[in-house]
């Protein structure tokens, strides 16, 4: 049986950038300047969809995982349908202002693994977190497993996704926000950071952590002191001890009030 989530074939793809299907990702094998492509990446463009272009060989591994036929009318593309309503971070930031908040904001870096992300979601609604902003490229599908992980949370939390996070990063503190990254390294203990304050913390990737260009963007470097020698915690366990910290100085901020 073939995902729900997906459409393949070039018309109705460009039908379901048309219509009201909402739209998280599409994948194709090769640039084209045929003129159903050209639409479709024009349609995707605006509404902030992300187009990725992938070698043949690779398509097939696509086509082998969601068990489409490799004789089937795919015509080198597939769409995935998204599962969740995206915010944006441009409209989103001034809305929670105007409700009288010190947005609480989480940015997650190259977390690919859906089980992760699904687990984050679920720790950033229940410490209240206000939005996630993750990227087009390099984030997790927000797919069934994912939904799954996350309990429910992704049905209610806000979630934006930008082309760049290193702008995305820019415009917050634009808008008087403090950026915090997670660093094993170098990094002040989390205890010791105010986060009563409008801010964002940075997580990232297991493999990488937050990308050197986020961390040149950053206001300070945090990290979570441990008894143990180890290298590090799960990023979805680490997540949530940092937001429980902001969601605790955060209620005590609140009641001094």
């Amino acid at each position: 049986m073939i995902n729900k989530q997906l459409i393949f074939g070039k018309q109705p793809i460009l039908e379901a950038l048309k219509g009201d299907v909402k739209l998280d990702r599409i994948i194709t094998t090769k640039e084209s300047k045929d003129e159903i492509i050209v639409q479709i990446k024009e349609l995707a463009q605006k509404q902030k969809v992300y187009v990725q272009v992938i070698q043949e060989k690779q398509f097939d591994n696509v086509l082998y995982k969601y068990k489409i036929a490799k004789n089937a009318n795919h015509q080198h593309i597939v769409a995935f349908q998204s599962l969740i309503e995206y915010d944006n971070l441009e409209d989103k930031i001034p809305h929670l202002y105007e409700q009288g908040k010190s947005p609480l904001v989480l940015i997650l870096d190259g977390i690919t693994d859906v089980g992760n992300f699904g687990a984050i979601a679920r720790s950033a609604f229940c410490m209240g977190v206000d939005t996630m902003v993750i990227s087009h490229s390099n984030s997790a599908q927000i797919n069934e497993v994912a939904m799954k992980a996350s309990a429910g949370a992704l049905n209610k939390i806000s979630v934006c996704r930008e082309f760049s996070l290193r702008r995305a990063v820019e415009f917050l503190k634009y808008n008087g926000f403090k950026i915090y990254a997670t660093h094993v390294e170098d990094g002040q203990d989390v205890g010791t950071v105010d986060f009563s304050e409008p801010c964002a913390i940075i997580m990232g990737s297991e493999d990488e952590g937050v990308s050197q260009e986020l961390l040149d963007k950053c206001d300070r470097n945090i990290r979570i002191p441990m008894v143990a020698n180890f290298d590090s915690l799960n990023v979805s366990v680490s997540t949530g001890i940092v937001l429980y910290e902001a969601m605790k100085q955060r209620k005590l901020s609140h009641s001094k009030k």
